[in-house]
């Protein structure tokens, strides 16, 4: 029963970084894909209903080209999500509620960040429609894109919240990582502005609900990454340590159990 338990534990481990490295594709499809549509600066929001129809119009091709290579790029946050998931949840003190609202809160926000790409994708796909149709689905999606943000500001809290209640002598993830992603959730706050600019650095082409937002999310996602990696190799390093005690040389199964979930 002990050694089925220890290959258990070996084979969620794997499953953890193969989710997490989603993260990487995820990142090159997503900002790749917007890239190549011309999205990755948005269409300003004062621009007149003429000049948002002519952008769908002359760049059709390429902006459901791009669209659709960056919708894909959303399939992998689900995965992704699901590691941070699981690696807080090796925290013992670890209240169960804090686990079940980063599964809703990332889940949510894979839901609420496809419906931008569908009303740009929507635009694009008739570019003969009236001026004002497709300035009402450009609108619609890029306010859509910005008000995401209430997801993934619980998602971020939610983990902080996790990160920080461990109590353990050898906690899962640095304590510094709980305060960091208090941090990067407050940063997606001003994207609340947006409704009531049209110009300046409120707009949603502006500084404080977009470029900053969007870099720190860009910068969350690599430092998960590499302390996600970290502290699944130090379980590694643990479970590959010289057993100091009697306990440790014929661990509990139940502890064992535990441990592989």
């Amino acid at each position: 029963m002990e050694s089925s338990l220890i290959e258990k534990m070996r084979i969620n481990r794997q499953m953890r970084l193969i989710c997490l490295w989603c993260a990487i594709p995820m990142m090159v499809l997503l900002f790749g894909g917007l890239t190549i549509s011309g999205f990755i600066s948005p269409i300003h929001p004062s621009a007149s209903a003429a000049e948002v129809a002519h952008q769908y119009r002359t760049n059709t091709d390429a902006i459901r080209i791009g669209l659709a290579i960056s919708f894909a790029g959303v399939i992998f946050l689900l995965p992704f999500g699901a590691a941070i998931a699981a690696q807080t949840r090796r925290i013992e003190s670890l209240p169960s509620v804090l686990t079940y609202t980063q599964t809703a809160a990332f889940a949510a926000g894979s839901l609420i960040f496809v419906i931008p790409w569908v009303c740009w994708q929507t635009a694009a796909f008739r570019p003969e429609r009236a001026d004002s149709e497709i300035l009402l689905l450009n609108d619609l999606g890029w306010i859509c894109f910005v008000f995401a943000y209430v997801a993934f500001t619980t998602w971020l809290f939610a983990i902080g919240l996790a990160i920080l209640s461990d109590t353990g002598k050898n906690p899962v993830y640095p304590r510094w990582l709980g305060y960091y992603n208090f941090f990067v959730a407050l940063t997606f706050i001003p994207d609340n502005l947006i409704p009531f600019f049209k110009t300046g650095p409120f707009d949603w082409r502006g500084v404080f609900p977009y470029w900053f937002p969007f870099a720190m999310y860009g910068i969350w996602i690599l430092v998960m990454v590499v302390q996600t990696v970290k502290s699944i190799n130090r379980e590694t390093a643990g479970e590959q340590a010289e057993p100091r005690t009697a306990e440790d040389a014929h661990p509990d199964p139940a502890r064992l159990a535990r441990t592989a979930t």
